[in-house]
């Protein structure tokens, strides 16, 4: 049952440019405030994320833990969320921290970019706050 639920899901999928529908990508980087940047995440926190475009501009995501979706990615590179949706398991401590970290980087996007096999959420001064990667 699982099997069939996952390809459902994953046929849902459809391309829209420029934000990279269908694909799945890798949160990269996230924003800490207390860093004032944006910060690697460790490989072994990478390979647990996945991110995904579903149309017409919803962004999910999950750090390991919760599943967490928001509207917002527009198609000239706009980008506000609305409040976002997601699960409420409890998490171990560091994934807590990292989903927390991630909400509060969606909080602050205002537009996106893609190049290559990269998408940057941007604020509203063009500081990067949360990367993906494929």
């Amino acid at each position: 049952m699982r099997p069939l639920l996952a390809a459902l899901v994953l046929a849902a999928f459809v391309p829209a440019s420029p934000a990279p529908a269908g694909d799945e990508w890798r949160i990269a980087r996230v924003w800490s405030p207390s860093a004032s940047k944006s910060l690697d995440l460790p490989p072994e926190a990478e390979a647990k994320t996945m991110a995904a475009i579903v149309p017409p501009g919803r962004l999910s995501l999950n750090v390991g833990c919760n599943d967490i979706s928001a509207k917002g990615l527009n198609q000239d590179g706009t980008a506000l969320f609305d409040a976002p949706a997601q699960t409420r398991m409890a998490c171990p401590p560091d994934l807590a921290s990292l989903e927390g970290a991630v909400l509060a980087a969606l909080k602050l996007v205002r537009s996106h970019e893609r190049t290559g096999n990269e998408m940057i959420l941007r604020d509203g001064q063009g500081k990067e706050v949360l990367a993906l990667i494929r």
